[in-house]
């Protein structure tokens, strides 16, 4: 599974960075993304991952850490999520349920 775009999950306020500063969230992403949004192969559009462990949205975090924003989008759902412009690709366990949760299990 490729994600063309990934992501930290949706800004409930105003984007501020570490600096406090408004904005800053948008040309640096968070350090520990919560969830993806991610477009898996043979899809057109992307879908919010179940929440990361913790140490997993570290390593994300750090791997994302210098990808630049491309601004912000809305997933079906309905929740708001700023895309990075980055080639990560993730691995997933995709659930086979109604909503088919995607878990993320490791980054490459």
């Amino acid at each position: 599974m490729v994600a063309r775009r990934v992501s930290a999950e949706k800004a409930q306020d105003p984007p501020r960075g570490h600096d406090g500063r408004e904005g800053s969230r948008l040309r640096r992403p968070r350090r520990r993304p919560r969830r993806l949004a991610l477009i898996p192969d043979g899809e057109s559009r992307p879908r919010l991952s179940a929440p990361l462990e913790s140490a997993l949205a570290a390593r994300i975090g750090a791997l994302l850490a210098d990808a630049p924003a491309t601004g912000e989008h809305r997933a079906e759902t309905g929740e708001t999520y700023t895309a990075l412009a980055t080639g990560l690709v993730v691995e997933v366990l995709a659930g086979t349920g109604r909503h088919g949760t995607l878990n993320v299990v490791r980054a490459r």
